[in-house]
């Protein structure tokens, strides 16, 4: 089973496709309202305070630019450099225009929390930002959501999240468990769309919480 968003003038509509027949699914627009709960707009969920880490600085001898290099998270303790003021100016290019696109980033790193993903957040909100870069933004936060967590699997199992900034540098090269971070996240696209149609809103939003804080 699995979810199509549609467009109408009343709003989005959602479909669960079963077989080549269409069900309107009644509480994915509840899922997408439990979700905004959980990424910190209504306050359910306080936002996890900013990732620290250890960091060495560095001055470029010739452009003068300030860069760091960052522990890589994997088995053989690498490290990767990174110049976050790019980062950030990325961040903020990409984000415009694209509603809640803070939100998905900040629920996939409450997932990261909350089944102990060992891949380095910087990977994480790379690929994130890849994908809102090239693809198209729905503006809706269930749908956003869930095909982000798409891509990171498809990143987790092909084992290649590219540096922004230099494509030879694998940001997740030599972390291990990608395979099993992949079929947890497939678990919770699964648990949504099968709660998406069912009939109790209440049920629904048990279930939504059971998935992202991995009970």
């Amino acid at each position: 089973m699995r979810l199509r968003g549609m467009e109408s003038r009343a709003g989005p509509l959602y479909q669960v496709e079963r077989g080549g027949c269409l069900d309107v699914a009644m509480h994915a627009p509840t899922i997408a309202v439990i979700l905004q709960e959980n990424s910190g707009v209504r306050g359910c969920v306080p936002e996890k305070h900013p990732d620290q880490v250890p960091a060495g600085m560095f001055r470029h001898n010739v452009s003068g630019e300030t860069f760091y290099n960052i522990p890589r998270g994997d088995r053989g303790n690498g490290w990767i450099a990174t110049a976050p003021h790019r980062d950030m100016e990325r961040l903020k290019a990409v984000a415009q225009g694209k509603e809640n696109f803070r939100n998905v980033t900040r629920l996939c790193k409450h997932i990261q929390d909350m089944y102990n993903i060992l891949v380095p957040s910087f990977a994480i909100e790379s690929a994130i930002v890849e994908y809102a870069e090239r693809n198209y933004w729905y503006g809706d936060l269930y749908l956003d959501f869930r095909v982000v967590l798409k891509t990171l699997i498809k990143a987790f199992r092909g084992g290649v999240i590219p540096d922004p900034f230099d494509n030879q540098n694998n940001l997740i090269a030599g972390v291990g468990s990608l395979a099993w971070y992949a079929e947890r996240l497939e678990k919770i696209i699964a648990g949504m769309d099968e709660c998406a149609d069912w009939p109790r809103q209440d049920e629904v939003r048990e279930r939504i919480y059971e998935l992202l804080e991995n009970r």
